[in-house]
């Protein structure tokens, strides 16, 4: 049976990692800053748009903002389990 120890350590190492997950959408270089930030004429089409820089960044950050968040609330789920359960 799975300790409750265990079952803890691995809800604040998903934690942990959903954290990271999260601020790797936040923390970009200076060079990507640059890119992203210099204004640009917006295409014709949506589909144009998407391409732009900025909304790419957007993206990728809403991405990795929705894994972060599924990590963080299963890690805490987990801790909760844990401690809930088993004490």
């Amino acid at each position: 049976m799975l300790d409750h120890k265990w079952l803890i350590v691995f809800g604040l190492l998903l934690s942990l990692l959903g954290v990271i997950i999260f601020a790797m959408g936040l923390i970009i270089p200076r060079r990507r800053a640059l890119e992203v930030g210099v204004a640009r004429i917006p295409g014709e089409t949506n589909d144009e748009n998407f391409n732009l820089p900025a909304v790419c960044d957007r993206l990728r950050q809403a991405r990795l903002a929705r894994l972060g968040l599924v990590f963080l609330v299963l890690g805490f789920a987990l801790q909760i389990l844990g401690n809930v359960l088993f004490f």
